[in-house]
């Protein structure tokens, strides 16, 4: 993978922050994309842990879930939290024939980490972010050529509202979950975990 810090570096995909509840409520409303993933991560009790849940268009129920459970937080923050959360999305994601066919959607409300997608300069948790884009490129065929079409086909979109949108509601609780030190079976996560 070419090292993201270098100028030519070109994202495989779209990022769009919303800056209020209601333009995160009228973008998701307007979202077609054919797969939506939602992520999160908890600082709670002294403790991080993340959640990515995994739904497909029109479905009311969740297809796949993955929690991980990162430990104390006097040893992590709660943006590796928020990074884990979307290296468990682009796992969950590989493999899968859609992707790279149909419009993934993944949602966040971590600016922090959409803004580190653009950033050029290393900073906490910057491993992780190096294993994002890793699992992300790789996602659609395997090689570690992305091609300009893949742009199109992949968004990690901002969520400033947790009531009134199901899939972050549900991940809100997932997260949760895995702060109380929930993590999914060690076969399901990614080996960098």
């Amino acid at each position: 993978m070419p090292d993201p810090q270098l100028p030519t570096y070109k994202r495989v995909f779209t990022t769009t922050i919303t800056e209020s509840k209601e333009e995160s409520i009228k973008d998701k409303e307007k979202d077609e994309g054919d797969i939506r993933v939602y992520t999160n991560s908890s600082g709670y009790e002294g403790n991080v842990g993340a959640a990515a849940v995994l739904y497909r268009k029109g479905a009311k129920e969740l297809e796949k879930i993955l929690h991980y459970h990162l430990g104390p937080l006097t040893k992590h923050t709660t943006f590796e939290g928020e990074a884990v959360g979307s290296i468990l999305t682009a796992w969950m994601l590989q493999g899968w024939q859609e992707v790279g066919k149909a419009m993934v959607t993944s949602y966040m409300d971590s600016q922090a980490f959409i803004k580190s997608m653009g950033a050029r300069k290393s900073g906490s948790g910057q491993y992780l972010i190096m294993e994002y884009l890793r699992l992300k490129e790789i996602m659609t065929d395997e090689t570690d050529t992305p091609t300009p079409a893949d742009t199109d086909k992949f968004a990690l979109k901002s969520v400033a509202v947790h009531k009134g949108v199901a899939g972050n509601e549900r991940v809100d609780k997932e997260a949760k979950r895995a702060v109380q030190g929930d993590s999914s079976p060690p076969e399901e996560l990614p080996p960098a975990l």
